[in-house]
């Protein structure tokens, strides 16, 4: 559409005051001189995130181990972004990491995902701490990073987050994970 009929001049609108016309105004967008609209519109990047969060975990092939390895992930944007935590290291030496703005699909390891349960923006830092707080139990030689998973998953319940149906015990977990890769 042709609008050089429709607007005034840059010279003439930007020093009279006048109003600037566009498509936009009619979306219920701002314009740039003399707008009396109170609120700005929504910032192109606060389209990208979620409102309620959905805490996941998420499988990836190990090439060193027949067993895949799990994490926890909070999708925090409406695509599959978000924080992932893990453990990190072997057997003895386990160290927690926590990734912000991951792409957690995007690896050609990735073997599935299983929801856990939802949580408001609000509640994000209640269980990062719950998270963070989960024991690593590194002097115990059958603890691993899929028993860690768990033990966070049961730490979301014990805090109130209300799980998912068929998460309520470990074999419940492995049977869901296990699924993801059949399919």
């Amino acid at each position: 559409m042709d609008h050089s009929a429709v607007l005034p001049s840059p010279v003439d609108s930007a020093f009279s005051g006048d109003t600037l016309y566009s498509d936009l105004y009619s979306a219920g967008s701002p314009t740039l001189v003399d707008d009396d609209q109170c609120s700005p519109p929504p910032s192109p990047t606060d389209i990208d995130f979620r409102d309620e969060y959905e805490v996941y975990v998420v499988q990836y092939h190990r090439v060193s181990s027949p067993l895949t390895a799990w994490v926890i992930a909070i999708r925090t944007h409406t695509e599959v972004f978000g924080n992932v935590y893990r453990l990190d290291g072997c057997r003895g030496s386990y160290s927690f990491k926590r990734e912000e703005g991951a792409y957690y699909e995007a690896s050609g390891t990735w073997r599935g995902s299983a929801f856990i349960c939802k949580l408001s923006f609000a509640e994000l830092e209640v269980v990062e701490d719950v998270i963070h707080q989960v024991d690593i139990r590194n002097d115990d030689p059958n603890f691993s990073h899929r028993m860690w998973v768990f033990d966070v998953i049961q730490a979301l319940q014990a805090n109130g987050f209300a799980l998912a149906e068929g998460i309520r015990t470990y074999d419940d977990l492995n049977k869901t994970m296990g699924d993801l890769l059949s399919d």
